[in-house]
């Protein structure tokens, strides 16, 4: 008999179990839900919880789960993570999502990050008329080299400052899934680092970065444009990388970045960036 229902808190071990087996499969993988069960498990803990309750919505056959949607959302917004199933047949996965949406109805905008090779999720968007944003680098660093500051200081942001955050940030990513707003927000919570970046105390920069539990992800990352080609992007990195990576047990950082961004890309390289994977952002507006 085929089931679906809102994961409860005291089925989150099964349920991470689930979505390591099928999410470490570059066929089925969906960016930032990770590949090993404690990962997963700590990320359903921190951003899918509501109270006994979780975002997270699973078509059952008796017991046993065929597919999974998960949504991190922030009031209308969401980040889905899937939709996950283990058919390939739309009416079926359609039935799963109509379900999930229907749980959560305040929702209107959603962002999907699928890998490359992901053709079963990438036929689903097709079928939803999402829109291909952009296809994305993701990057991994497990050590960077130690910045030694020479003109920048970096500190915690400050209000004082975060009008000119908010401008630049607004200016450099114009409809991104996090606005200026959000990331002040955000960054009030623990796990949540925004740094600005100070050039003879005049703020030129920052970097937004959101912990996970193996391992930080680089969010944001802009200088101002009248202080690009000087040198002070590369500082202002590895500033940061050093000051995120001195905070916590990471094993290593992550990014993404769009595939054809030829002035980031090469610079996450040289400070020493590698990459991993080729994700393919979709939103969908039910607006």
């Amino acid at each position: 008999m085929t089931t679906y229902l809102r994961i409860h808190a005291s089925q989150l071990d099964m349920a991470a179990e689930w979505l390591a087996n099928v999410n470490s499969q570059m066929t089925s993988h969906s960016g930032y839900c990770g590949t090993s069960k404690e990962e997963i498990l700590e990320s359903l803990r921190e951003d899918f919880m509501e109270g006994d309750s979780t975002s997270l919505v699973a078509e059952l056959e008796g017991e046993t789960i065929e597919g999974l949607i998960g949504f991190d959302y922030e009031e209308k917004l969401a980040e889905v993570w899937g939709p996950f199933h283990l058919s390939s047949d739309i009416p079926t996965i359609m039935k799963l999502w109509n379900y999930a949406w229907s749980e959560f109805p305040q929702l209107s905008e959603f962002s999907f990050f699928l890998h490359k090779d992901n053709i079963q999720q990438q036929t689903f968007m097709d079928h939803m008329q999402a829109e291909l944003r952009g296809k994305h680098l993701y990057y991994k660093i497990q050590q960077a080299a130690k910045a030694k500051p020479q003109k920048l200081t970096l500190e915690p942001f400050s209000t004082q400052n975060s009008q000119k955050f908010v401008e630049l940030h607004n200016t450099e990513f114009p409809g991104t899934y996090y606005d200026a707003k959000t990331i002040l927000d955000r960054s009030q919570q623990q796990g949540h680092t925004l740094y600005f970046a100070y050039l003879e105390n005049m703020f030129i920069g920052y970097t937004y970065f959101e912990e996970g539990t193996e391992s930080i992800h680089l969010e944001y990352f802009a200088l101002a444009p009248n202080y690009r080609g000087q040198g002070l992007g590369e500082e202002l990195l590895r500033l940061a990388l050093d000051q995120v990576t001195s905070i916590g047990n990471f094993s290593d950082v992550t990014l993404t970045v769009n595939l054809l961004n030829d002035v980031a890309n090469p610079l996450y390289e040289k400070v020493g960036f590698q990459v991993e994977n080729e994700l393919w952002h979709y939103s969908l507006s039910t607006k």
